[in-house]
C-alpha cells in the first residue's frame, strides 16, 4: 500500500517539517494535522515504538493509542532497522497499544522509533514526495520560499507526484478562498509544476512572486503531460512565463512590474476564461495571452506589447486590451474592445499572413490604428486617429 487516496494534507508557515502534516478521513479518526504542533513526539526513549520483525505494526511506549489516531499520518524520522517516511495509521489495537501502518515500516525487528504524528508542515516540498494521487495540499496564507531548483524537498519547487492532485491555498478556513500563500521564487525554475505522473492536477488560490529573472522562471508549468491541469485564482508576479501548459485557467493573474524580453502571461493553454495579463510600466510584459485553437473569454491584457497573440483558430471573446502597442493581433475577435492601443485589431502589413481573419461586433476605440489589416463584420471605430 502507500498513503491513501484522499489524504488531506496541511501546511502552515507555524508548522514544522517533521510533524506528520495529514489526514485521511476515511478511517474516521480526528485530524491532527489541521493544527501548528504535533499530537505527539516519539523521541527514542520515553515516547517511542518498536516492531518484532519487518511489519505495518508499531507497538507504542509511552504514549496510549487510541480509535482517534486512525487517518493520521505518522512520520519516522529515525530509530534501529526503522525506514524513515510518512505513513498513515490505518488500524489502531488499544488492548495492544498497536498501530498498523498503511505499509511495511521497518526492516526487521525495530526499536527506538523516532517521529511525530499529526501537526501541520512548514513547506509543501516535505510532503509532496509522500503525496498520492487524489490528495488534496491545504497551504495557510502566508510567505513561503524557493530558494533551490531541486523539486520537493524544504525550501524547494513544488511538483505535482499523481494523478488528479490539488493544491489549494486559503486565509482563515480550508476553501474560503482569502488572501493566498504567496511563495518566492529567487531560482531559474518553475515554482509550481505538474509532474510527468501528475495528470490533471489542480492549482488553486495561489501566489508566486519572482525576486530574480531567467527563461526558465515559469509561475505555473502545467506542460509535462497532454493529460492537462487548471489554475484557479492563481496570481504570478514577475515571472518569464505566468502559466503555460494549463489545460485551462479560470481567474488567474500574470504581472510584470519590471521589463522582461519575450515575457508571457498565458502561453500554449487550451482556454483562459476572465483572465489578466497586466503590465505596471508600458511593455513590461511582451505578450499578454497566446493560445492556439482554444477561447479566450472575458480576459484583459494591459500595456502589453501584444495584448491577444493566437491564430486563425483562436478565438477572443468579450475581452478588452487596453494600452497594447497590439492589441487583439491573430485571432477571431467577438464583442471584444481595444482601447488606447496603437494597432487595436489585426497586423499592418496585408497579404504576410499575418492577419486577423475576422471581427464580430467589436470596437476599435481611441487606437492609432483602429484595424491594421483584417475583415470586419460589424465593428464599431470611436476616436481613432485612423481608422485602418
Amino acid at each position: 500500500m502507500a498513503i491513501p487516496e484522499n489524504t488531506q494534507w496541511e501546511v502552515r508557515t507555524t508548522g514544522h517539517n517533521d510533524n506528520g502534516g495529514g489526514f485521511c478521513a476515511d478511517y474516521s479518526g480526528t485530524d491532527y494535522s489541521y493544527q501548528d504542533d504535533p499530537q505527539v513526539v516519539f523521541d527514542g526513549s520515553t515516547i517511542t515504538a518498536s516492531t518484532s520483525g519487518a511489519s505495518d505494526t508499531i507497538t507504542l511506549t509511552g504514549y496510549t493509542v487510541s480509535n482517534a489516531d486512525k487517518g493520521n499520518v505518522l512520520n519516522i524520522t529515525g530509530g534501529d532497522n526503522f525506514t524513515t517516511g510518512r505513513y498513515c495509521i490505518i488500524a489502531v489495537n488499544t488492548g495492544t497499544n498497536t498501530w498498523q501502518l498503511d505499509r511495511t515500516c521497518s526492516t526487521d525487528a525495530a526499536s527506538g522509533m523516532t517521529g511525530r504524528m499529526g501537526g501541520a508542515v512548514a513547506h509543501p516540498g516535505v510532503i509532496m514526495s509522500s503525496a498520492t494521487d487524489f490528495n488534496v495540499v491545504h497551504i495557510k496564507s502566508g510567505t513561503y520560499y524557493i530558494s533551490t531548483t531541486t523539486a520537493n524537498v524544504a525550501n524547494g519547487r513544488i511538483e505535482t507526484t499523481g494523478a488528479a492532485q490539488v493544491i489549494v491555498g486559503y486565509e482563515s478556513a480550508r476553501w474560503d478562498f482569502g488572501t493566498p500563500p504567496n511563495f518566492v521564487i529567487s531560482v531559474n525554475a518553475s515554482a509550481f509544476r505538474m509532474g510527468g505522473s501528475g495528470g490533471r492536477s489542480h492549482f488553486i488560490n495561489l501566489k508566486v512572486t519572482a525576486t530574480t529573472s531567467g527563461t526558465s522562471l515559469y509561475g505555473f508549468d502545467l506542460g509535462a503531460t497532454t493529460a492537462g491541469g487548471v489554475c484557479v485564482r492563481c496570481h504570478a508576479v514577475n515571472c518569464y512565463y505566468g502559466f503555460t501548459g494549463y489545460y485551462h485557467a479560470y481567474d488567474c493573474i500574470a504581472e510584470r512590474t519590471t521589463t522582461y524580453s519575450n515575457s508571457r502571461g498565458f502561453s500554449g493553454g487550451f482556454g483562459c476564461y476572465r483572465c489578466k495579463a497586466i503590465s505596471a510600466s508600458t511593455y513590461n510584459m511582451t505578450i499578454g495571452f497566446i493560445v492556439w485553437y482554444y477561447p479566450v473569454v472575458e480576459c484583459y491584457a494591459y500595456r502589453c506589447q501584444y495584448g491577444f497573440e493566437g491564430d486563425g483558430n483562436t478565438f477572443v471573446s468579450r475581452c478588452v486590451a487596453e494600452s497594447c502597442q497590439y492589441g487583439i493581433k491573430f485571432a477571431k475577435a467577438i464583442k471584444s474592445i481595444a482601447y488606447n492601443c496603437t494597432y487595436g485589431f489585426g497586423d499592418t502589413i496585408p497579404g504576410s499572413g499575418n492577419w486577423l481573419p475576422l471581427t464580430y461586433d467589436s470596437v476599435s476605440h481611441t487606437c492609432t490604428y483602429g484595424v491594421g489589416y483584417g475583415r470586419l463584420l460589424n465593428h464599431a471605430f470611436y476616436k481613432c486617429t485612423n481608422n485602418y
